[in-house]
C-alpha cells in the first residue's frame, strides 16, 4: 500500500537544511519509509538546493499545477529512496 507522509514545518524553518535533514532522518530511520518526495515551485533556488543537499534528485515538473501569487505555476518534484540514503550516510 502507498504511504504518504507530509511534513510541513513552521515559517521559521522554511528553507532550512536542518529541518529538511531532520525530516529525511525521521522518514527513513523512524518511519521506515521507502521513498521521500519533495515539491517546490520552479524557480525557488533555495528549496532546490536543500533537496539536492539532502541527496534528492529532481524527477520532473508538474506544469502549472498550483495557483500561487496570482497565477498558475510549475512545481518540481524531487525524491530520495532509502537505498540512496543508505549510500549517502554509509549505512549500507
Amino acid at each position: 500500500a502507498d504511504q504518504v507522509v507530509r511534513i510541513d514545518y513552521g515559517r521559521e524553518f522554511r528553507g532550512s537544511l536542518s529541518a529538511a535533514s531532520a525530516a529525511t532522518v525521521l522518514g527513513f530511520e523512524v518511519l521506515r519509509l521507502h521513498r521521500i518526495e519533495a515539491r517546490y515551485m520552479v524557480g525557488n533556488i533555495g528549496s532546490k538546493r536543500i533537496t539536492e543537499k539532502c541527496g534528492m534528485r529532481e524527477e520532473g515538473i508538474l506544469r502549472e499545477s498550483i495557483y500561487a501569487k496570482g497565477k498558475y505555476v510549475d512545481v518540481a518534484i524531487a525524491s530520495i529512496l532509502y537505498d540512496d540514503y543508505k549510500k549517502i550516510t554509509g549505512r549500507e
